[in-house]
């Protein structure tokens, strides 16, 4: 049978999301807990993508397949009585047995955070940039990345040939107090490319670049000059996987207020 899960996790401690071998992650540490809950059983989960070491997620969605189904009524609360208190399996559902949480996905948000000011409470889920921006200049850089286009010069690409073109779908940008909130949504994304978009957008904003930076190395394809200014995991949040049952977005704010 298989279930759809819905999870919340703060990233902090983790070395992201996929099992790595002797180091603790996300989807491995789930497994453990599903280990005791279902001992006896062939457990199979798979998300809807990875997130690096340190990112945090509001709705990583995986799928679950296991040979009997659980109780749903005492599922979540054993699951969660389990699992350390930075992940929460927020909701499970039965789902068909063609859904894929990766391959029926038609879309992905993600949330960045920048704070002007350091946050005794909050340090986790921002980034802190000490130097004045520009958030008008931010927000105009970010639109050339609009479309269809060959994002090679933002990711990290480990395997020869592979294909490095992305829809953005949407953009939006907002200041909040003394935050600036940046939402990408894209049909994928690349490995490091929201970070180092975000990293870009930075400098643009500190005046250290023109507004058209992201544009001239995008057309370049030269991770070289984007990769030096890749923005810190802790502000980055996946915020929704988007599927053709679900395409409402959620209220464009931030988590919380730095004022």
């Amino acid at each position: 049978m298989r279930y759809k899960l819905t999870i919340e996790y703060k990233g902090t401690r983790y070395q992201g999301w996929q099992v790595q071998k002797d180091v603790k992650t996300v989807q491995g540490t789930l497994f453990e807990a599903l280990r005791k809950l279902f001992p006896k059983d062939k457990i199979d989960m798979q998300g809807s993508g990875r997130t690096d070491a340190g990112v945090h997620a509001l709705a990583q969605i995986a799928h679950l397949e296991i040979l009997k189904g659980p109780d749903m009524r005492n599922f979540l609360f054993r699951v969660n009585d389990l699992l350390p208190a930075d992940i929460v399996v927020r909701s499970i559902e039965p789902v068909s047995p063609k859904f894929h949480a990766r391959y029926s996905a038609v879309a992905r948000s993600y949330i960045y955070q920048i704070s002007s000011r350091p946050s005794g409470f909050y340090k986790d889920y921002i980034w802190w940039v000490k130097d004045p921006l520009n958030h008008e200049r931010i927000a105009e850089s970010l639109n050339f990345l609009k479309g269809r286009h060959d994002f090679f010069a933002f990711s990290q690409v480990d395997t020869e040939g592979e294909d490095s073109r992305a829809e953005i779908l949407d953009i939006q940008t907002g200041k909040f107090g003394e935050m600036i909130i940046i939402r990408l949504k894209a049909d994928h994304f690349l490995w490091k490319m929201v970070r180092r978009i975000i990293g870009a957008a930075v400098e643009v904003g500190r005046g250290n670049a023109g507004v058209t930076f992201l544009k001239d190395a995008m057309a370049n394809r030269d991770a070289q000059v984007v990769a030096p200014y890749t923005a810190p995991p802790s502000g980055l949040f996946l915020e929704k996987v988007y599927y053709t049952e679900d395409m409402t977005e959620p209220e464009f704010k931030p988590l919380f207020r730095i004022d």
